[in-house]
């Protein structure tokens, strides 16, 4: 799990942005790394994953204030979003890259 910043190579096609990354294989090629922060987020006030270690990610994404989360863990992947904060498998977010690119 790595929470990061990342800045594509054009910064004037596509503005910064930040998430979360759990497989981030696809995704490294296409951005640097600008900053990392390390955050201990507090634990949810409850259960909402059906895997529980899968909670941590949500917290985290709550406390960075991240605009996605990148996975490719089905457990994660079926609540599609958590708190307004889109959770994408890695194609996906790609696409939503690519897409600010065009805007």
């Amino acid at each position: 799990l790595l929470g990061i910043h990342i800045t594509p190579p054009e910064r004037d096609v596509v503005p910064p942005m930040r998430g979360i990354f759990s497989m981030t294989a696809t995704l490294l090629p296409m951005a640097r790394m600008t900053s990392a922060e390390t955050i201990e987020p507090p634990p949810l006030p409850q259960p909402v994953c059906r895997d529980p270690d899968d909670d941590k990610v949500l917290a985290l994404a709550l406390a960075a204030k991240v605009e996605f989360i990148v996975s490719g863990d089905k457990d994660l992947l079926s609540l599609s979003s958590f708190e307004g904060v889109p959770i994408v498998a890695p194609a996906e977010a790609i696409a939503l890259i690519e897409a600010r690119g065009k805007a």
